[in-house]
Parts: C-alpha cells; sequence; structure tokens
C-alpha cells in the first residue's frame, strides 16, 4: 500500500513510533488552541510544564496562524522542540517532536534554570531526573526528523526545506522583529545570538547556521563609517557574552575571564574580515571546548551514565543489579549506592521507569497485547504491570491506549 492510500492520522502514528525506535525523541499532539491531546512521552505532565513555562506553547499557536511548515524552537533551559500544524479532519493539530538537548546539558546550566523558576525542592529534584532522560540529538539529525515530519503531512519532497527557528527567553510570540533604516532586523540579529549562546552554555558546536547570519549582518549595528572596526567592536562584546555563556555552562570564572581576555586582545590582530571571523570562530571552539571539559566534571558520572545507556539499550533483556554491575566493572553494593547518590533514584525504579516508557510507547504504536507487553519487559504479572503503569500515569495500560487511539484517528 502506498503512503498516499494512508490517512494522516495513521502516517504519524507510524511516524510516532520510528522516531522513538530510531532515535528516543517523543512525539506529541495539541489541538489548535494549545490543548495537549496525547504523547509518548513518560513526562507528559512534567514536560508540557517546561513547554509552556518556556514560552514555546504561546509562540508555537502564535506561529500556526501564518506558517504553512516546520519550525524550531528552543526554550531558556536549553531544550530544543520542532512542530508542525497538520489538518485532520475539520481541525488543525500541532504535531510537535521533543524535547531534545544539541549537546548534553551541564547539570549546574540546568538547575541554574531551574533555579530561576522558584520550583521547591523536590520539584526541582523530579525536574533533574526527567532532564536526564531527555535525548540528546545533533541539529542536523533532529532537522531530518522535522522533513520527515513534513513530509509524513504533506506527502511533498522536504529535501530542502528550511525550518525557521526561534529562541524563546521571555516566551514572547510576537514574530515581530523591530528595523532600522536600513532593513536590518535588530531582533532577528539578537535571536541568532542568543542560539549561539545557548549552544556555548550547552557545549555544542552546531552553531553554524546561526553564526553564519549574523556574520553577514552583525556588523551593520555599528555605524563609525569603518567597517573593519565595526567588526572588531562587535567580535570584543560578543567575546564577553560567550565568557558569560560558559560561566553558565560549567566553567570556571577564572578560566572564562582568561580566554576572554585573550579573545579580547586578538580581536585587534586580523588586517581582515575574513580573518576576523575564522577568529570569532575560534574563539566559540574554544569557549565551547571548555564547557565540554568542565561537564565531565560537574556532571553524572561517566559510569552511572554508561550504566543508563546500557538500561536503555537492554530494557528487554532480564536486568538485575549484579549483572549491572559486572557488566560495568563494579561491585553490586558500590555501584547501587552511586547510583541512587547521583541519580536521586534507586537503579530498580530506574529500570521500572524505563519500561514503563517502553510499555507506554508499545501501547501507542504497535498491535503487541497488554499480556505481550508486560511479559516482553519483565513485569512478571499482569495485576503488577497494570499497578505500575497507572501509578505512574494516572490509568491503566488499556486506558492509556484508548485514549491514544481516540486522538490519534485509530479508533475511528
Amino acid at each position: 500500500m502506498a503512503l498516499s492510500d494512508v490517512s494522516v492520522p495513521e502516517r504519524l502514528w507510524y511516524y510516532m513510533g520510528m522516531v522513538y525506535s530510531g532515535n528516543g525523541v517523543w512525539v506529541w499532539c495539541y489541538s489548535e488552541n494549545g490543548e495537549l491531546y496525547y504523547s509518548s512521552s513518560p513526562y507528559e505532565k512534567e514536560l508540557d510544564m517546561f513547554f509552556t513555562a518556556g514560552g514555546c506553547r504561546a509562540y508555537a499557536m502564535e506561529t500556526g496562524k501564518t506558517l504553512n511548515g516546520p519550525f524550531m524552537m528552543s526554550s531558556s533551559v536549553g531544550m530544543v522542540w520542532l512542530g508542525e500544524f497538520a489538518a485532520i479532519g475539520d481541525e488543525r493539530r500541532l504535531i510537535l517532536i521533543g524535547p531534545v538537548f544539541f549537546g548534553t546539558a551541564s547539570s549546574r546550566s540546568v538547575e541554574n534554570a531551574l533555579t530561576n523558576m522558584n520550583l521547591s525542592v523536590e520539584i526541582k529534584r523530579l525536574c533533574m531526573k526527567i532532564l536526564r532522560d531527555v535525548p540528546v540529538v545533533g541539529g542536523d539529525i533532529f532537522w531530518s526528523l522535522g522533513r520527515m515530519l513534513h513530509y509524513m503531512i504533506t506527502l511533498e519532497d522536504a529535501r530542502n526545506i528550511e525550518i525557521p527557528c526561534q529562541y524563546l527567553e521571555t516566551g514572547n510570540s510576537s514574530g515581530k522583529h523591530e528595523k532600522d533604516a536600513g532593513g536590518v532586523s535588530y531582533e532577528r540579529m539578537r535571536e541568532q545570538e542568543e542560539l549561539i549562546l545557548q549552544c556555548v552554555r550547552d557545549g555544542n558546536r552546531n552553531y553554524s547556521q546561526a553564526f553564519a547570519t549574523i556574520g553577514k549582518a552583525g556588523s551593520d549595528r555599528f555605524h563609525s563609517g569603518d567597517e573593519h572596526r565595526d567588526a572588531v567592536n562587535k567580535m570584543i562584546i560578543f567575546t564577553s557574552q560567550c565568557a558569560r555563556a560558559a560561566i553558565e555552562g560549567g566553567v570556571t570564572p577564572k578560566i572564562a575571564l582568561e580566554l576572554e581576555e585573550k579573545y579580547i586582545r586578538a580581536a585587534e590582530e586580523p588586517k581582515t574580515l575574513p580573518e576576523l571571523m575564522q577568529l570569532n570562530k575560534q574563539m566559540l571552539d574554544d569557549f565551547i571546548a571548555r564547557v565540554n571539559e568542565s561537564r565531565e566534571i560537574c556532571g553524572v558520572s561517566p559510569v552511572i551514565r554508561e550504566c543508563c545507556i546500557y538500561i536503555r539499550e537492554h530494557v528487554t533483556d532480564e536486568l538485575t543489579l549484579a549483572g549491572i554491575a559486572k557488566q560495568m566493572g563494579y561491585a553490586e553494593y558500590y555501584l547501587a549506592r552511586k547510583f541512587a547518590r547521583e541519580m536521586g533514584e534507586k537503579m530498580l525504579d530506574y529500570i521500572k521507569d524505563q519500561r514503563i516508557e517502553y510499555a507506554r510507547i508499545w501501547l501507542a504504536t504497535t498491535n503487541k497485547t497488554v499480556q505481550d507487553i508486560c511479559d516482553s519487559l519483565h513485569f512478571g504479572s499482569r495485576s503488577y504491570f497494570s499497578r505500575m503503569f497507572k501509578e505512574k500515569l494516572g490509568m491503566s495500560p488499556a486506558a492509556y491506549r484508548e485514549k491514544i487511539q481516540k486522538y490519534s484517528g485509530k479508533g475511528e
């Protein structure tokens, strides 16, 4: 059967399974007014809160009024989302993928963002646990998933489609950009700069598209009459901004300020604009490298990260503390205590959470019976599986599948 013979809800149903099984990325469906219909994420309420608090929901609803195609947005926490509106029957729905990080988010930068939200200690700890499970995906891969989404909705060739990106720090969704007399969009330039600064905070080298944009127009914000001098001034200011972003990403103030001084001095040396642009890129790479170095110190330890990856990759296997400890090369008691201390939960609880997540995906994207899912994920008995699922999601596995089918069109 050709894809053209399959309805949009069914194509999106298959897409939801593909992007999760291939990249661990979750799919969400909202009404045109922003009401959440369903998602494939096990952290539906919490991540929907981030989507709203970061200004992304308001921006997406506003953007959907004028834009026909995919668009990307990033919140101040550094989570990136990508969405597109689809016509399903008489209704327009926002189909969303994410959130993802373009680079492994530093615990310190995320904690800073959560602190600014004035959350309780308990909620903050829960949010940190959730954010550790947000997938890390390269920008190129995420854009490809966005193009796949556009194809599933429209069946149009999406290989060369442009996907606009908005950095949302305050939640302003007006989409308006003030321009000077020469037509330069200062607000747009600021957005591009913020995207790059977020890359610095996250230790993410995927800043080239935004860098090219501000590189072409950036010096236009200064009007001394000397193009080269204007560009030097801009780099000096931007270097200071990158130093602050690197500190927010976990670099010590001493190292960040030393780099800042180094590149401010160096900015006076290039004789041509291309040489200055190359120095600017070198400066960014240097700050980003230091953020990545600092992350190895302040983030979750490598062995616990490897432990989490192993659990997710072997979630359908018989997982035991002893078996995992042997795989990691650590004593069982030591690894269990280290895991609980760094992750804020026992390893067996983490395994259970991961299995509930897989169960949720299978219920949404396959025809596996509840019993088959229970057996595949080693819950022991169907009653125990149903009780754990309901404890996590507030409804039984059967009720969850019914809810998903209702809004996806599979139950019609």
